[in-house]
Formats: structure tokens, C-alpha cells, sequence
């Protein structure tokens, strides 16, 4: 990890200044939604792949963050292998969506 942010304003100028090749955001961001945060990385910052990282399942936010530009949606609960693996999966250019 190279960066920790509080709320969207800070997800936005941490990926400003770090340019990391993947962006964790989750969807419920204090401000913006990470849905809109990741539509802005997206355009700004194509470089960057953003992972949407969640504990809602409900299948319209996960269309509404394919739509922003997600390149992934892996719920919370995830185990740290499974993580990995969707890293590696977006760096292929897959996109992954787990239950």
C-alpha cells in the first residue's frame, strides 16, 4: 500500500500524486461516491485500474462501477488470497466480480 485516504477528496489528490497503477476505492466515500471517484480516476488517470471494494452486493451498484470504469468489485469480505488473485486479474485486463 502506498497511500490511505479518509474520504474522496483525498482518494483524488493521493492518486494525483502517487499515479499507482491500482486505486481500492470503496463505493460509500465520505463526500463523492466511490463510483464517482473512480469515474474521474478513470478519465484522468486511465494508467490507473481502480478496484471497487465493498460489502453491498447489490448488483445495480455493481453495473453502475463497470460503467464508471471499474476494472473489478470484490466484496469485503474477500480472503487476502482471493485479493491477490483480482489484483492479478486486472492487470490482465479482466474484469472480476465476485460474490
Amino acid at each position: 500500500m502506498v497511500g490511505l485516504a479518509a474520504n474522496a477528496e483525498e482518494a483524488l489528490i493521493l492518486i494525483e500524486r502517487l499515479r499507482p497503477d491500482v486505486a481500492l476505492l470503496d463505493v460509500r466515500l465520505p463526500g463523492v461516491s466511490g463510483i464517482e471517484v473512480c469515474r474521474i480516476v478513470t478519465e484522468r488517470y486511465p494508467e490507473t485500474a481502480v478496484i471497487i471494494l465493498t460489502t453491498f452486493t447489490d448488483e445495480q451498484l455493481i453495473a453502475q462501477s463497470i460503467q464508471a470504469g471499474a476494472k473489478g468489485f470484490i466484496l469485503k469480505d474477500v480472503e487476502r488470497f482471493d485479493l491477490k488473485r483480482g489484483k492479478m486479474r486486472v492487470f490482465t485486463c479482466t474484469t472480476v466480480c465476485w460474490r
